[in-house]
C-alpha cells in the first residue's frame, strides 16, 4: 500500500486500503479478527484514516464472467454478488459496506467526488476570472 498526498488541497490521501485473498485466510482466526478490526476503523491509530475494502482472491470473479458472451455484464454482475456472499459469511461483524469490488468502487467514487467538491470551484474561478483578449486596433484609412 501506498501513500499519494494531495498536494493542491487539504484533503488527505489518495489511499484506499485494499485487503485482498480474503478467502485463503478463512481459517486463520487472528487474520480475520485483523481484517476485521481494521474494516471497523479499528486498527492502529495511523490507519483509521484510510478506507479499507476487502476482497476475495479472483478466481470466482473471473471463472464467472465469460468473456464475449451477450451475458457478460451479468456474469460480472453475479460474480461481484457472489464475492460479497462470500465475504459477508468469512467476515461476519464487518460493514457490508467495506466488502467487495462493489465497495471497492463506492470508496473510489467517493473519494474523486470529495476532491471535486473541493477544486471545482477554484478551476471554475480561474476560468471566470480570464478576462477576454483585447479587441483588434482599428483599421488604417
Amino acid at each position: 500500500m501506498s501513500f499519494k498526498y494531495d498536494l493542491c488541497c487539504i484533503i488527505g490521501t489518495r489511499t484506499v486500503g485494499i485487503i485482498s485473498k480474503i478467502d485463503q485466510a478463512a481459517t486463520e482466526s487472528k487474520a480475520i479478527a485483523a481484517v476485521q478490526a481494521l474494516l471497523l476503523n479499528q486498527g492502529p491509530p495511523k490507519t483509521s484514516d484510510i478506507p479499507w475494502v476487502a476482497l476475495i482472491g479472483q478466481s470466482v470473479s473471473i471463472a464467472s464472467v465469460q468473456s464475449g458472451s451477450a451475458s457478460s455484464e451479468s456474469s460480472l454482475e453475479t460474480a461481484w454478488r457472489a464475492e460479497s456472499e462470500s465475504l459477508k459469511s468469512i467476515l461476519t461483524g464487518a460493514p457490508q459496506s467495506k466488502l467487495g469490488r462493489v465497495a471497492l468502487v463506492d470508496v473510489l467514487a467517493g473519494q474523486i467526488r470529495s476532491r471535486m467538491k473541493l477544486r471545482l470551484p477554484s478551476l471554475l474561478s480561474g476560468y471566470c476570472s480570464i478576462s477576454p483578449p483585447p479587441p483588434p486596433p482599428p483599421a488604417a484609412a
